[in-house]
């Protein structure tokens, strides 16, 4: 399965203390549901940038102060950009388990530092007390360009740094320097046609979204065991298969079933993800639907599959009959017979008939 690289940008203007405490957990920080306490010693937090300011906001008008910038901070500026950056729930617990999560901070602390600078980094944290381990880093957009008289100047504009074409640059770029650690670069939004979903509603919709998907595995649970009931064959079936020595299709049949037992292997899986990650229960969805899709494919298998056998029975039924009316014969006289199958075999009914086509008796093959 693959493992897909994170990397999602915001922006931050005005006061930034409650932003503050949650990222670098600060004494008196209220945590929310979604943190585990007995994991906060595992989290790793640079406090070095408190020297900056107490708040992100503070801290960012501190870097802009000393970094020279020509005009003057507009009151609606954007002061700082805050930054996600991890990778899917099943790699970065590998790393964690492995004990390389602090070799994966580095490394990700380098990319923030080429991409947008040393100096203009306020604030570095990793939690590890959450479901999935990340980073949570915060850049002031500093930009050292030339003006249109072709002097050099220095600016504040996250538009330049974190707009819509940047945002994609910054998922393709990270995705290169995390192929290292097992994580690649997800589709394009412009592609598949998501929308970053804000965190707050996040968790508000969430419960909703839990119960839907667990009814949608309790559907498919069901759907797999109706399955297996249209794959069983009758003992009509498996007779008339020796009769005619025995058909491929019974061969195809039980590859079929080994794809029942995949698929139910495969709402396993599913079911042990949706328990493992509250954001991989968004995407369950789209594996739910990929499974669906299987077992709609195995029915329509499973369906063409009866129907030839049908038409094989069929045919061999007949052979047998056209063969015993054309080679022959019963006392002398010509005779009939007649076919009848049930769900235990197939029986032959042998009628004589004299010369006037009177029926003299009724005799009768046992089934096969």
């Amino acid at each position: 399965m693959k493992q897909y690289a994170v990397a999602h940008a915001s922006k931050g203007k005005g006061p930034s203390g409650g932003l503050t405490d949650h990222n670098e957990r600060r004494e008196g920080y209220v945590l929310p549901k979604n943190v585990d306490p007995t994991r906060q010693h595992l989290n790793i937090i640079d406090r070095s940038y408190e020297s900056l300011g107490h708040d992100l906001d503070e801290r960012a008008r501190t870097v802009i102060s000393k970094s020279g910038v020509a005009r003057k901070v507009q009151s609606n500026a954007v002061l700082f950009n805050p930054m996600i950056l991890s990778g899917w729930h099943e790699q970065m617990t590998k790393i964690m388990e492995q004990g390389q999560i602090e070799s994966w901070i580095e490394d990700t602390r380098k990319f923030v530092e080429d991409k947008y600078g040393k100096e203009n980094i306020i604030s570095f944290a990793m939690h590890a007390d959450e479901l999935t381990p990340h980073i949570h880093a915060c850049v002031v957009p500093i930009m050292h360009t030339i003006n249109k008289k072709g002097k050099p100047v220095i600016k504040l504009c996250a538009r330049d740094l974190f707009g819509p074409e940047q945002l994609t640059q910054l998922q393709t770029d990270y995705a290169i320097a995390m192929k290292k650690w097992g994580l690649e670069r997800g589709m394009n939004s412009k592609l598949t046609g998501a929308k970053h979903q804000d965190t707050k509603q996040f968790y508000k919709d969430l419960p909703e979204k839990i119960l839907e998907k667990k009814a949608e595995i309790e559907q498919l649970q069901e759907n797999v065991k109706e399955l297996k009931k249209e794959v069983r064959i009758d003992n009509a079936w498996k007779t008339v298969t020796e009769v005619v020595d025995g058909f491929a299709k019974r061969k195809e049949n039980k590859q079929k079933e080994a794809e029942i037992l995949t698929l139910r292997e495969k709402v396993k899986e599913l079911t042990s993800e949706l328990k493992k990650s509250n954001q991989e229960r968004l995407k369950l969805g789209n594996a739910l639907k990929d499974a669906l899709g299987n077992y709609n494919k195995a029915m329509e298998e499973i369906q063409k599959l009866r129907n030839s056998m049908n038409i094989e029975i069929s045919k061999a039924m007949h052979k047998v009959i056209s063969l015993i009316n054309s080679k022959l014969i019963f006392g002398g006289w010509p005779f009939r017979i007649e076919g009848r199958g049930n769900s235990s075999g197939m029986v032959i009914d042998i009628n004589r008939t004299d010369e006037k086509g009177l029926n003299k008796g009724r005799g009768m093959t046992p089934g096969i």
